[in-house]
């Protein structure tokens, strides 16, 4: 997550978004990389496994192996993902893209 900024993230995802419209195929928009997804030959985690284990209790009977397999590595996909958005150093002045307020401005509808 190197050198990510709101900024780029945003640019990428509005560029993605347009791609139909500007009549440019999705594929050749460079977009910003903010994540790698886990090379297939990894083995998965514990904790993913785990949680895996959990889904295939409750829904065995209607996924296959290879459904299975696939809900594994989506799971540790999303750790890895969280890792990358743990390490990620905040200051304390740091504040969010937009601020919520559910009291509305004297003179606005």
């Amino acid at each position: 997550m190197s050198g990510l900024s709101r900024r780029s993230f945003a640019e990428s995802l509005a560029l993605a978004a347009l791609a139909p419209m500007i009549r440019v195929q999705p594929d050749t928009i460079r977009l910003a990389q903010w994540g790698r997804a886990a090379p297939a030959g990894n083995e998965p985690a514990a904790l993913a496994k785990a949680l895996a284990e959990v889904i295939r209790q409750q829904y065995g009977s209607r996924l296959s192996a290879g459904d299975l397999s696939t809900i594994t590595n989506q799971i540790q996909t999303g750790l890895d993902k969280i890792d990358q958005l743990r390490k990620v150093e905040l200051a304390n002045g740091d504040e969010p893209d937009f601020v919520f307020s559910a009291v509305r401005s004297p003179g606005t509808r």
